[in-house]
């Protein structure tokens, strides 16, 4: 698997060159030996890609719907 871009935060580079090294993924250096499929290299490039997990955007803050009115609070709840 070779990156063309955001190399940098995956593996550090040296110069121009070093962009075309391949990455050192654990699945592909055992396909041979196990039975790794394609989704199991995606699956570790995406790991690689979201650990830290990101925020949840879509997260409800309850606490702010427990401080409204009840009527304040069907209102905003059928909004949603």
């Amino acid at each position: 698997v070779w990156l063309r871009s955001n190399h940098a935060r995956l593996r550090s580079t040296r110069g121009p060159a070093d962009k075309d090294l391949p990455l050192k993924l654990t699945t592909t250096e055992n396909w041979k030996n196990n039975n790794i499929k394609v989704w199991d290299i995606v699956a570790e490039l995406v790991h690689l890609n979201v650990v830290p997990t990101p925020p949840n955007p879509f997260v409800l803050d309850f606490s702010f719907f427990h401080s409204l009115t009840p009527l304040e609070r069907v209102l905003m709840t059928g909004a949603l």
